[in-house]
């Protein structure tokens, strides 16, 4: 078997905005102090209680998928006061929901925020046992907690697909846990153009090349084992019928 090319393909990277959709929206509300629904077709999809950091899905992960990669997608914020009688059905975390929405919402893309050749890396480990799955997850956040890596840099040490790596960078970003580097002080010495998901936009980012950065993710390398197969999260159980008719009547004035 021909030996795997560990060139970074920056040909196929494709790019996609976190501040938008369900995802950007779900950012949004976490940011908020107040009890807000999210409603989609004049049905609620999820509702976060801000006192207690914890979110209700009211709808099937299949549908919430389904939005999260649905780009244009319409949804409505709505306040809802405190209601502790959906309060205490609300068991999913904010992290959590992020980090699931990011990696339905990426499909092997990369936030437009983020520039491919600027070395990142992870302020802690991510909480992986308690987080939706992805390959080689505990192997990228041994590797980048260790030093500053650009993307090509880290495809090439730890050979993971490139879907996996890029969903997992934009899980790790929405969720706060990267730290971004000067890509200057990384030493920049080339650059590609990528394009920006089908509409054919065109986005320069570089490649890093530097001798101490590749001999610093060498040693790094070296301490990477190959992790354990993690279970996925259940999936969380939807709520009784009854609750959820109340709650659509009472955020659409039905």
């Amino acid at each position: 078997m021909a030996p795997r090319d560990v060139r970074f393909p920056v040909e196929q990277l494709q790019l996609f905005d976190a501040h938008q959709g369900l995802l950007g929206t779900l950012r949004q509300a976490a940011k908020q102090a107040e009890n807000v629904a999210l409603i989609v077709e004049n049905k609620p999809i999820l509702m976060y209680f801000a006192d207690i950091e914890r979110v209700l899905l009211a709808v099937a992960p299949s549908r919430l998928e389904q939005i999260c990669q649905d780009a244009n997608i319409v949804i409505q914020v709505k306040k809802i006061g405190d209601h502790p009688e959906w309060k205490q059905h609300a068991k999913a975390q904010m992290d959590s929901c992020l980090w699931q929405f990011a990696i339905w919402t990426s499909q092997g893309r990369l936030p437009n925020d983020l520039n491919v050749n600027q070395p990142i890396s992870l302020h802690s480990w991510p909480n992986i046992t308690r987080l939706a799955y992805i390959p080689d997850a505990m192997r990228l956040s041994a590797f980048l907690t260790k030093s500053p890596v650009s993307l090509p840099m880290t495809y090439k040490m730890i050979r993971v697909e490139l879907t996996d790596l890029l969903n997992f960078i934009s899980a790790c970003h929405v969720t706060n846990l990267i730290r971004m580097t000067s890509a200057t002080s990384a030493g920049v010495t080339a650059s590609a153009t990528v394009g920006l998901g089908s509409q054919g936009q065109q986005q320069t980012v570089h490649t890093t090349a530097n001798h101490s950065a590749s001999q610093q993710v060498s040693e790094n390398e070296n301490q990477v084992t190959q992790a354990a197969p993690v279970a996925s999260p259940a999936r969380p159980k939807q709520q009784p019928s009854s609750m959820l008719q109340r709650l659509l009547k009472k955020l659409t004035g039905k």
